[in-house]
């Protein structure tokens, strides 16, 4: 149960770093999942406990930037599009002269 015992020890560490770079709380969860898969997957690398902090940081900021870079990605690909109306026909509901809602 040693990977327990390092979940338990690290977790708020890692959460909060993950929260202080995303600055979204459920992405920082998300982040912080991963960050501990990772670490089950490296396991049997860890030398240290010294290690095992130096390791978790650097993943934790990877994880974290990656996270961030994705989401920019999504909001680029994902903007709203402003609404153009058809040159010559007017909005309804709207002044023709001045854009504004007719009174």
């Amino acid at each position: 149960m040693i990977f327990d015992d390092l979940v338990r020890e690290h977790q708020a560490m890692v959460f909060s770093l993950a929260l202080r770079f995303i600055e979204d709380r459920a992405a920082a969860e998300e982040s912080v999942q991963d960050v501990f898969v990772q670490l089950h997957r490296h396991l049997a690398q860890m030398q240290s406990a010294e290690y095992v902090v130096f390791w978790l940081r650097r993943v934790v900021a990877s994880c974290s930037c990656a996270s961030l870079i994705g989401e920019a990605r999504r909001r680029r690909r994902y903007r709203e599009v402003p609404l153009v109306p058809e040159p010559g026909r007017a909005e309804v509901g709207l002044r023709p002269d001045r854009g504004s809602l007719a009174a």
